[in-house]
């Protein structure tokens, strides 16, 4: 499909069985189109899914190991590997993804 020079931005179309052609010489393969996909799929759904579980998770997890009842030095520990992990959830740029 021909798509025009200034569109090569936009969403390229593909074919089933070939290349989509950008205009400029240019050529989608299925292979990129496929890479484009994943790549958006992990970056943009996959990812702030799992950043919302685990920072949930973690800070459930800091609520209730820091209660006074639940000392203990099992406790502490785990309560730091969550302190940890929460500081890298929301610290972690997005792009290194």
């Amino acid at each position: 499909m021909e798509v025009s020079p200034s569109a090569a931005t936009a969403v390229v179309p593909t074919s089933c069985f070939g290349n989509a052609s950008l205009g400029d010489g240019a050529t989608v393969t299925m292979e990129d189109h496929f890479l484009q996909t994943t790549r958006f799929c992990i970056q943009r759904i996959l990812v702030p899914i799992v950043v919302v579980v685990g920072v949930v998770g973690n800070s459930a997890t800091i609520v209730v190991l820091t209660r006074r009842r639940m000392r203990s030095s099992t406790n502490v520990y785990l309560t730091a590997l969550a302190v940890s992990d929460l500081l890298y959830l929301v610290r972690k740029p997005r792009h290194d993804i």
